[in-house]
């Protein structure tokens, strides 16, 4: 990869996009979301680059799923504001946690509810040579998972600290007032990110039943008929216990998130698939939905328009 992974100074405002825009700017990146709330969604996107950074400024209207990885030779730190309600790879975060993802990692998040992200990219070159500088040890043997508790005193801090370097890079004074020496800046941002961090190890109770096993067993069966009396009997759990353990986690039960994975997989299709080779009702019904007047109905409600207009207008 070439050293300079972000054109220099180049910002993204988006405001109030679709989430199939938001898609469209994040193909590169391999990320995908997808809705889990009804109705109508807009989304915004901002973004600053320095040569070795990117910081980015996310806000979802409601409840959002993420999947996906991100370039290769990057470090992807994921904050998420206070009231929000997020689940990463099955667990759920406390306002002094932050995601940490490289090269070959999975995204795998749950934001319940409407809320902001800010995200800072940076070549992982550059981040593992920092990071070694200033806790004398190597990321690999400082951080056992892809959490990183932030220091209580400063959770609320770091937040407001990356959002004013993101405010401050949009501004041509403040640049030329380092004589837009960016090694300077990025150096500064990544030691308030470290001075931040608390590498004390997060003591974590193992449950008898992980749940994250349905939840991958739904994506994976997106395209086939569940009967929940066969799934609950290779998972070996009730339904009851299935439904509370999937609610309590997830904040869905099965057949809820199912759906909405059905759902947005068919509005993909209908988005990016050549009409004169398929129908409608042929996408429908290769994720399950064999009435098109009940199809449609759902369709409606969960996007804000019927599944003609969106193979129409794609």
């Amino acid at each position: 990869m070439n050293s300079i992974i972000f054109p220099e100074g180049f910002i993204i405002e988006q405001e109030n996009i679709s989430l199939d825009l938001m898609n469209e700017h994040s193909r590169q990146w391999n990320i995908e979301r997808y809705q889990l709330e009804k109705g109508k969604y807009f989304t915004t996107l901002h973004a600053v680059h320095t040569p070795r950074i990117q910081i980015a400024y996310s806000t979802y209207s409601n409840a959002i799923g993420i999947k996906g990885d991100h370039p290769k030779g990057t470090v992807l730190l994921s904050f998420f504001s206070e009231n929000s309600s997020t689940i990463y790879q099955h667990t759920k975060l406390t306002k002094n946690q932050l995601v940490i993802t490289k090269d070959g990692d999975e995204i795998d998040l749950i934001l319940n509810n409407k809320c902001t992200t800010l995200t800072l990219a940076v070549e992982e070159k550059y981040f593992n040579d920092t990071f070694e500088r200033y806790f004398f040890k190597t990321v690999e043997e400082l951080i056992k998972n892809k959490i990183l508790l932030i220091k209580d005193e400063k959770s609320t801090e770091l937040f407001k600290l990356i959002s004013n370097w993101f405010l401050e890079l949009q501004e041509v004074s403040f640049i030329q007032m380092y004589g837009l020496n960016y090694s300077v800046i990025e150096n500064l941002i990544l030691e308030e990110l470290f001075s931040s961090i608390s590498l004390k190890e997060e003591r974590k109770k193992r449950k008898k039943f992980d749940i994250s096993v349905a939840k991958t067993m739904l994506h994976e069966s997106i395209e086939h008929d569940i009967e929940i009396s066969q799934f609950v009997k290779e998972l070996d759990i009730s339904k009851r216990q299935l439904y509370n353990l999937f609610k309590e986690r997830y904040g869905y039960s099965p057949k809820q998130y199912f759906q909405t994975l059905r759902l947005n997989a068919i509005q993909k299709e209908l988005l990016f698939t050549n009409s004169d080779n398929t129908t409608i009702s042929d996408i429908a019904y290769k994720y399950g939905y064999r009435h098109m007047s009940h199809f449609a109905n759902e369709y409606k409600i969960m996007f804000g328009e019927l599944p003609s207009k969106t193979f129409k207008n794609k």
